[in-house]
């Protein structure tokens, strides 16, 4: 500064390098505040930026983990239902199998006869009453069992796939594997009614039931467990 001093006292004079200097310090003064100004203004607005950023990326975390508990949730809701229709559809086609496989003359039973039979049925009214107005009493009594397995296959067949979004795939697929175990039992039993191997297919729909099935019931019980934490609990 002393040196720009006595270069200015050289060449333009007292009074005009005094005028010079002033407005050389005025302007680093005043320049140095408006950097600075500048600078706290710009760190500033980057720090709204950053806070900005930050409440966004929380907000969408905190969307994302409400999401995933609240599918989690449906899921412990599914599974059950799943499971217990599984298990209900299981239950239907052995005694479809069993039940039907030498069914009582129940065209030659009195009245009173075919009421105590029929009331040890799980029937409706409704199906109670369509064996009781028919002909062929046997033929509507197996009618009536098959059609209790093919709505319960039907039933469990559209919840797995109106809730299959809930579960994961391994599981999903399990309940499918099953379930086409199930209909080709029924299937075969179904069929044997026309068939002149009556029985051979009765004992081949028998040993689906018996063999086939449990294994996957069991590593669908596991799979059920495992995701519910039931041994965590």
């Amino acid at each position: 500064m002393e040196k720009l001093l006595i270069e200015l006292l050289k060449n333009v004079g007292t009074q005009v390098a005094v005028t010079i200097l002033v407005v050389i310090l005025l302007f680093k003064y005043f320049g140095s505040k408006w950097l600075e100004r500048k600078f706290a203004e710009r760190l500033e607005d980057h720090k709204h930026k950053l806070e900005n950023e930050r409440e966004k990326l929380k907000l969408k975390i905190n969307s994302l983990f409400n999401r995933a508990t609240k599918i989690h949730e449906k899921e412990f809701e599914v599974l059950p239902i799943a499971w217990e229709k599984l298990d209900n559809l299981l239950d239907l086609i052995r005694k479809f199998i069993l039940e039907t496989h030498s069914i009582p003359d129940l065209n030659n039973k009195s009245s009173q006869e075919l009421e105590e039979f029929l009331s040890k049925q799980d029937f409706e009214e409704e199906e109670k009453q369509n064996v009781r107005d028919n002909e062929d009493k046997n033929l509507w009594f197996y009618h009536e069992k098959s059609k209790k397995v093919g709505n319960a296959c039907l039933d469990f067949q559209n919840y797995v796939t109106k809730k299959g979004i809930f579960l994961s795939p391994e599981i999903k697929n399990k309940f499918k594997e099953a379930e086409e175990i199930i209909r080709e039992a029924w299937a075969i039993r179904s069929t044997a009614e026309a068939s002149k191997e009556r029985n051979k297919h009765i004992t081949k729909a028998c040993v689906i039931t018996q063999k086939k099935i449990p294994p996957i019931m069991d590593t669908i019980e596991k799979m059920v467990q495992e995701r519910l934490g039931f041994f965590e609990a």
